[in-house]
């Protein structure tokens, strides 16, 4: 049954080329919305782990302050990014020992 609905679809046609370089343009607006929403999200997420790494050693904190310039930037501009940032980050921090 499957076979001959596929036979009957290569004779009635496909989507015209015109049609599939829209499909492929809109698909590829997409992709690039995606990625330029997706990374500024993860650059900030990734602060966190970034603070557990320095507050053990294994990142230098000067190191890290340098990947993280244009963050703090923006947030020296943002307040609210900046409150969240600082909250986010603190929730990797090791808790003081007595």
């Amino acid at each position: 049954m499957l076979g001959l609905f596929h036979a009957r679809a290569g004779r009635i046609g496909g989507m015209s080329e015109e049609r599939k370089k829209k499909s492929g343009a809109v698909g590829a607006t997409i992709a690039v919305l995606v990625i330029l929403f997706t990374l500024p999200v993860l650059c900030v997420l990734s602060t966190g782990p970034a603070t557990w790494l320095c507050e053990r050693g294994y990142v230098s904190k000067e190191a890290a302050g340098d990947f993280y310039t244009p963050l703090r930037w923006v947030t020296y501009r943002c307040k609210p990014l900046e409150d969240f940032v600082y909250w986010y980050d603190k929730l990797f921090v090791p808790a003081p020992h007595p």
